[in-house]
């Protein structure tokens, strides 16, 4: 016959053994979700470092395209770049200065088919396996950036939008305004050659070198100016996230 203080040992071990076990359970539920955690974000950084190097090598190519049309023409090129002026702070991928306008360059590593409104904030992208994603409106992104232009300069000017795309990238937006222009990699030059050849009838109202000089001088350059950026650009990255859920 078992007594009852060997009873209630029982009764406390089998408590014991419950308690371990489910400690146990915890501990390894716990290991697979951190697991579980760091490996999507290890995925998800990994997808977006990739995504930011082809970006990267994606302008890097415009950027010669355009400086090899360039050494051709009466033209100036400056490559893209943060600009500074009365506190306010913007990025612009490149600038074509003409004796009668300005292009305003504006590079999108974006490949598959796009569609939507010119008017809208986003537009939509559609890739090979038709999964559609919303993405930014770069039309409206580059006028924000032709705005900012001529606060800067302090000057109005007639002013071009270019937006390049990926060579297969495919396009179908509607209302898009006659100043702006949309190419791909591929056919940057000729498209570049047809915009110069637009300008003929227009007189000459822009001294290349100053407006060069000037618009270099905005740069921003000092590390102060390029934290201020980075972090405008993160807060901004964070809100159209939100805004594309």
């Amino acid at each position: 016959m078992i007594k009852l203080n060997e009873t209630t040992s029982l009764i406390t071990n089998s408590e014991k053994l419950a308690n371990f076990t489910w400690t146990i359970v915890g501990v390894v539920i716990m290991t697979l979700l951190v697991i579980l955690i760091t490996t999507l974000f290890t995925y998800l950084y990994l997808k977006n470092k990739k995504y930011r190097s082809k970006g990267f090598i994606f302008e890097q190519e415009v950027d010669s395209k355009i400086k090899t049309w360039v050494n051709k023409k009466n033209v100036e090129y400056i490559p893209g770049g943060t600009y500074s002026y009365n506190d306010n702070m913007f990025e612009i991928d490149g600038l074509i200065i003409t004796s009668k306008a300005i292009i305003v360059v504006e590079d999108k590593y974006y490949t598959g088919n796009i569609t939507g409104d010119a008017n809208n904030t986003f537009l939509h992208l559609q890739n090979d396996r038709g999964k559609k994603k919303k993405i930014n409106n770069p039309i409206i992104q580059n006028d924000n950036h032709i705005r900012h232009l001529f606060k800067a300069a302090r000057a109005k000017f007639i002013c071009g939008s270019l937006i390049v795309f990926e060579k297969n990238a495919k396009f179908n937006i509607k209302n898009v305004d006659d100043h702006v222009v949309l190419t791909t990699i591929d056919d940057i030059s000729n498209t570049l050659d047809e915009m110069l050849k637009s300008l003929d009838s227009l007189p000459k109202t822009i001294d290349i070198e100053n407006y060069s000089s000037m618009f270099i001088s905005l740069k921003a350059n000092t590390i102060k100016e390029q934290k201020k950026w980075k972090k405008i650009t993160k807060t901004n990255s964070k809100t159209q996230r939100q805004k594309g859920k």
